[in-house]
């Protein structure tokens, strides 16, 4: 079950999630507008409204979904042939320095 602060694992929530970062980045954004030189509110709302950029940001967004997926598939495949196996690390050699047990004395201090 998970935490009280933390999202579920289901598409509702990962949509929340999502929703909740795209509001905190447009804060982010319109707080920031007209500041040294970067785009005033207005300018900023304009664009949004214009479609141009939705469909490109959609079109990487599945571009980068299915390479994801290429790469997942890429990694499960070596995982199961065994080619990621780790061997148990062995210590080559013990530690050269001595751990101490108890701080040291400072002098003028009880």
């Amino acid at each position: 079950m998970p935490g009280r602060n933390r999202p579920t694992r289901t598409i509702a929530g990962i949509r929340g999630v999502v929703a909740t970062m795209g509001r905190l980045v447009a804060w982010g954004q319109l707080r920031s507008a007209g500041r040294q030189g970067s785009a005033i509110a207005d300018e900023l709302i304009d664009y949004a409204r214009r479609g141009k950029w939705q469909a490109k940001l959609q079109a990487a967004a599945a571009e980068m979904a299915e390479k994801t997926l290429r790469d997942a598939a890429g990694y499960n495949a070596a995982y199961d042939d065994g080619v990621l196996r780790l061997r148990a690390a062995r210590p080559t050699r013990r530690c050269a320095f001595k751990v101490r047990t108890h701080a040291p004395e400072v002098p003028g201090r009880e």
